[in-house]
């Protein structure tokens, strides 16, 4: 879980933790993203001495949330929305990154670099090559430009 000593707001960086691996990774934090969690902190966030950034605000009031909490919270609005997606929870926001880096340019090792995978062959399961926009830069076939 994120904590507050986890955002270097001088650097304008975030110390991610793997759970997995053990293995951190030291990340950029985008201006919106800072102001965000700067709005979060000083009016959203309930008052507790945890040092984890998000706590939770009903019942269990101010204690950390668990990486469950947000798979519930995916699943909960891909419900509401009539979304049935292959993938459920918060995993499907990685898949959801590494497509969009993918389609935005981005190589297989920078999203390998920020899901912290050592190995490409875990990467490449996670970004979902997008044929229609490979279709529109691919170059035609020579008998087909005769």
């Amino acid at each position: 879980t994120l904590c507050l000593e986890d955002i270097d707001w001088g650097q304008g960086t975030l110390h991610v933790r793997k759970r997995k691996t053990g293995r951190g990774a030291i990340l950029p934090l985008p201006w919106d993203l800072g102001r965000a969690l700067v709005a979060y902190l000083k009016h959203g966030r309930p008052s507790t001495p945890c040092r984890q950034i998000f706590v939770i605000h009903r019942f269990r009031v101010g204690k950390p949330i668990r990486g469950q909490v947000v798979s519930d919270a995916v699943k909960s609005v891909l419900r509401r929305a009539g979304i049935a997606a292959p993938l459920q929870g918060a995993n499907l926001l990685r898949h959801s990154l590494a497509t969009h880096m993918l389609n935005h340019g981005s190589s297989l090792k920078e999203i390998a670099d920020i899901l912290g995978h050592r190995s490409l062959s875990s990467t490449v399961i996670y970004a979902r090559v997008n044929i229609s926009a490979l279709r529109e830069i691919a170059l035609p076939w020579p008998e087909a430009a005769k």
